[in-house]
């Protein structure tokens, strides 16, 4: 093997250090954090091995070996990661349930109803809504969402955005064998207020159901709390291509409708089941 020169021992980027790095990825030799960042710009580098680059045999070394071997090892960890997901997957469908009788209700109010049969989707998992034949109607999942106290920065509550989204893992809570004709009022002093028959999501100790409900704000004698649902709405965004643009909006409704007007509202987009947000604060 010839011998490196001189010259070949220095850094390539500034030519006046020793170098310290050789890049992975194109075997560039730098002498600190500044050249190596320097040459990753100059030339486009990421600085990442090509795991499926060809080698030659009188260049393959040990450190070509580990690539390789953990290359091979990740593959072999997605397959068996794969292969669980899919038992999971074949368990979940022996017990999928029969959403047509549910679609053809939603056409007959005239609902913006979607639905999933995927049981990995955990909103569907929590979704119980049937009928119910003694009752001879339709028995639903309802989800309340509860905002935090402050007020939201002016992105939150900006009309155009997704303001939901935006929620890091809020307070919900689930009713389930909720009637169309239920009153919402009822059916927030009776039962979520009273935690009857309901199940409590994303609830910690700093972040409790109890400190939201009970909790006192400088600006009311007592509490006070606003609903809300999330609307879509569609706008001509290409007039030449008929494409259309998505946006999310709040709509507040009295606490004296039903379910069923909530869940006919108008741009109301209903996933799996109805969801109503709350916030102790008017926003």
């Amino acid at each position: 093997m010839q011998d490196e020169t001189p010259e070949s021992t220095n850094c390539e980027i500034c030519t006046a250090n020793y170098f310290k790095y050789k890049c992975p990825r194109c075997e560039i030799r730098t002498c600190s954090l500044s050249c190596c960042k320097k040459h990753k710009e100059d030339h486009s580098c990421s600085g990442i091995r090509e795991k499926t680059v060809f080698s030659r045999k009188d260049s393959y070394n040990y450190v070509h070996f580990l690539s390789d071997y953990r290359l091979l090892d990740g593959i072999d960890q997605r397959n068996e990661t794969r292969e669980l997901l899919l038992m999971k997957t074949d368990r979940l469908v022996k017990r999928k349930p029969d959403k047509s009788a549910l679609k053809r209700h939603a056409e007959e109010l005239g609902m913006n109803l979607k639905c999933s049969n995927s049981l990995l989707l955990e909103r569907v998992r929590r979704n119980r809504t049937r009928f119910s034949k003694p009752d001879e109607c339709w028995l639903w999942t309802l989800e309340f969402v509860f905002f935090p106290f402050v007020k939201f920065a002016d992105e939150l509550v900006n009309e155009s955005s997704n303001w939901f989204h935006k929620l890091e893992k809020p307070i919900k809570v689930l009713l389930h064998d909720v009637k169309e004709s239920s009153n919402l009022e009822t059916l927030w002093e009776e039962r979520v207020i009273k935690r009857e028959r309901v199940s409590i999501v994303n609830e910690s100790e700093n972040n409790s159901f109890a400190i939201w409900l009970n909790g006192s704000l400088e600006s009311e004698k007592e509490p006070n709390f606003h609903f809300y649902i999330q609307v879509e709405n569609y706008e001509l965004s290409n007039s030449s291509t008929s494409s259309f643009s998505r946006s999310f909006s709040r709509r507040q409704i009295d606490v004296d409708t039903t379910l069923k007007r909530i869940l006919t509202a108008q741009s109301n987009v209903i996933y799996e089941y109805p969801t109503i947000f709350v916030s102790r604060v008017m926003i």
